[in-house]
């Protein structure tokens, strides 16, 4: 990391995601700051999606954050 700054978080819902969510990866890769690429329930409910959280090869030294939920974990996430 170049600063201790994050991008956060990326976007979805939209058809425009992937594009959006993978200029944000270039970015944080340019910029040397990390990026927060959401929640993964989405990605797990709905495995068509998946590929809008796919950045790594854009940004392939910079951190990447992602959550789920905790209360998943009651519903047989993990």
């Amino acid at each position: 990391l170049r600063a201790p700054l994050l991008i956060s978080c990326m976007t979805g819902g939209t058809d425009e995601a992937t594009r959006i969510n993978r200029h944000l990866a270039r970015a944080a890769e340019a910029t040397g700051v990390a990026l927060g690429v959401g929640s993964q329930r989405k990605a797990i409910e709905e495995p068509a999606l998946a590929d809008s959280f796919r950045v790594r090869d854009v940004a392939p030294t910079m951190p990447l954050l992602a959550n789920l939920g905790a209360v998943q974990l009651n519903y047989g996430y993990g």
